[in-house]
């Protein structure tokens, strides 16, 4: 099988979707290697504005794909070129600009809300990374439930040695300048992550169990981040939230195992691949209860509304004060994360494939 995978989205930093296509055709590779997979992505492999993606997708990779000659086209994000004739696959990892549009310029909101919906008809088949994210496909585009296909995640730190010793430890709270104890969280800095409120969180559980926890959140700044500085400002957190911008992704797991909590009240996720690595890596996790994470989550972390400033401070708080719910939800991360990986992921996409091939 001669496949084409789009891999633009693999830039030096990568978010959730750059990380799926990386590990996706690793797995590929790994569990299929008598399949040919072509690579398509721009000369200087940059992450694309809106515009320069919207032509990527329709123009830079149509060309290449119709030159390869390929058997079946990948595309796993963003839009579907809507002129490329052979059988194409598509994944979909979530609509949330469809439900959360304001704080997006102009093009990208035409471009993610409307254009990008637009284009999933033209898919043969769609792979959705969450029962969540498919549910909304069908309700709010009135997609077929046959042609679309769910298929879970992996762990980004599965196929890599996750052995954290005190020396490395100690290393990576230098480089970054870590605290050290402190509450973690991993996301770009944008609306959907629902910052502003965990910082109103943070303040209210800091003043009323004297904690010395401090609050660090990796990731780098994406957009509409007024209100999270603000609100930092406004209860003078300045000294007690750690901003270390962009991790490289071998530090990732010595920071995860250092902290004394994960926390993730994000309003919308199509999957939450922080919140499955939390998991993974042997970190206490406690997560919204909203779209796509309570299927990765299961009964092994605390879910709470990510509306509800209550219920996060008393889950924080339990968190924080209670070694044994500490131990208690550590203890079944490592079981529930051991239901996904990127092999699983790799096995299902190519029954995928050869769905779409003989049909």
């Amino acid at each position: 099988m001669r496949v084409g995978i789009d891999t633009q989205s693999v830039v030096e930093k990568k978010t959730g979707l750059g990380i799926y296509t990386k590990n996706l055709l690793q797995a590929l590779k790994k569990i299929a290697p008598e399949n040919e997979y072509i690579e398509f992505h721009s000369k200087n492999r940059q992450d694309l504005s809106t515009p320069k993606r919207f032509l990527w997708d329709q123009v830079g990779l149509l060309r290449a794909a119709k030159k390869a000659k390929l058997g079946l086209l990948h595309k796993p994000c963003f839009s579907a070129p809507i002129f490329y004739k052979g059988k194409l696959v598509l994944t979909v990892h979530d609509i949330i600009p469809v439900f959360l549009p304001h704080n997006l310029s102009f093009s990208s909101r035409f471009y993610y809300a409307r254009w990008m919906p637009y284009t999933f008809g033209h898919a043969d088949k769609i792979i959705a990374v969450s029962e969540s994210t498919k549910k909304d496909l069908i309700k709010y585009f009135k997609l077929p439930s046959e042609k679309i296909m769910v298929i879970y995640e992996g762990s980004s730190f599965e196929n890599s040695s996750i052995q954290v010793n005190e020396e490395i430890k100690q290393q990576i709270r230098k480089k970054y300048h870590l605290p050290k104890k402190f509450i973690l969280t991993v996301s770009t800095l944008e609306p959907k992550k629902n910052l502003p409120f965990l910082v109103k969180c943070f303040y209210e559980v800091k003043k009323k169990f004297q904690f010395p926890e401090k609050l660090v959140i990796v990731g780098k700044i994406g957009w509409g981040t007024g209100p999270f500085f603000e609100q930092i400002k406004k209860y003078h957190l300045e000294k007690e939230i750690i901003l270390p911008g962009y991790v490289d992704d071998e530090d990732l797991p010595a920071i995860f195992k250092m902290a004394t909590v994960f926390v993730f009240p994000s309003l919308y996720e199509g999957f939450g691949l922080p919140v499955l690595d939390g998991l993974k890596l042997n970190c206490p996790v406690i997560a919204s209860n909203s779209s796509s994470l309570p299927e990765i989550v299961g009964n092994a972390g605390i879910l709470a509304d990510p509306k509800n400033e209550k219920e996060w401070i008393e889950a924080i708080g339990a968190m924080l004060t209670n070694n044994s719910l500490r131990k208690k939800y550590m203890k079944l991360g490592l079981k529930r994360a051991k239901k996904f990986s990127w092999d699983k992921c790799a096995k299902r996409t190519l029954e995928v494939y050869n769905e779409t091939l003989n049909h």
